[in-house]
């Protein structure tokens, strides 16, 4: 619908007639599909979409304009989804409290332009299906860029490493998929095809099939995830296992904790001095 002009700004293309416009048709479907309400508030969230669209624009014809847009990483990431007024549910045609929506309305985008990388075997693919956060952007960046990191350091993972599989069956049809886990300080633990609030069972979603061995590995990786999330948060000034608004509490059973010592350490043996003789 908008092209960018000589001054570096987008207008609308004036080619194109308002009737066969992508937002023309996008309004005129939400006023036949929901209220003046929910109409509004979509407008409005898909006119701040299209203000981040014109900025990202901006830059990347900027550092095109500068010759160094093949030597830039670009990352976007949302920091969550819109969970005001359940809009996301509404963009997305879900039904609001349906745990088995539960793992849609949490996907959010997070995409990595990064043109001057060549691709390896472990960049091979463009579109990489795993359940992430904001953790996981550090440890990503840092194997893209070929930077060594010690990952024991990170609450997250980097998205291009080798994961385990375990096997999913939907419609008949099994997949292998990654077995990586996500933590959420309010939420819970989430994978790819299911969630879990306190390991005692594992809630699969989108109609997937998890055989009983493959569901142990995923709360055995969640188990290791949350052992490391109680030692990183010692690093830290305050620990979210001892804040009870945190859904870490339901989780302190699960961890693999080797208590602290309380013996101590024993005294060096006392040795007498050797003092030289007079001559």
């Amino acid at each position: 619908d908008c092209v960018l002009n000589a001054d570096g700004d987008y207008v609308l293309n004036p080619t194109v007639p308002s009737s066969e416009r992508t937002a023309t048709n996008f309004y005129k479907n939400l006023q036949e599909n929901y209220s003046k309400e929910v109409c509004d508030r979509m407008v409005n969230y898909m006119s701040a979409v299209m203000g981040l669209d014109e900025a990202v624009g901006k830059i990347v014809a900027k550092l095109k304009s500068l010759d160094i847009y093949d030597q830039t990483t670009m990352l976007l990431f949302s920091d969550h989804y819109a969970y005001y007024d359940g809009l996301t549910y509404d963009m997305k045609g879900l039904v609001s409290g349906d745990d088995k929506t539960i793992i849609e309305a949490n996907t959010i985008p997070f995409i990595i332009s990064s043109p001057g990388i060549k691709r390896t075997e472990s960049l091979k693919d463009s579109y990489i299906d795993l359940f992430c956060s904001a953790y996981d952007i550090v440890p990503t960046l840092f194997d893209l860029l070929g930077i060594s990191f010690n990952e024991n350091l990170y609450t997250g993972s980097s998205l291009f490493k080798p994961y385990e599989v375990y096997q999913v069956s939907i419609n008949d049809t099994i997949i292998d998929v990654p077995l990586k886990v996500y933590y959420s300080n309010v939420g819970g633990i989430f994978s790819n095809y299911g969630y879990t609030y306190n390991l005692a069972s594992y809630q699969t979603v989108k109609g997937a099939q998890i055989k009983e061995n493959d569901i142990n590995l995923i709360k055995q990786e969640c188990t290791k995830v949350l052992t490391k999330l109680y030692y990183l948060d010692m690093l830290n000034s305050k620990s979210l296992f001892n804040d009870e608004k945190f859904t870490n509490k339901k989780f302190e059973n699960s961890l693999i904790v080797v208590p602290p010592t309380t013996e101590q350490p024993e005294e060096p043996p006392m040795v007498d001095p050797v003092v030289p003789e007079e001559d």
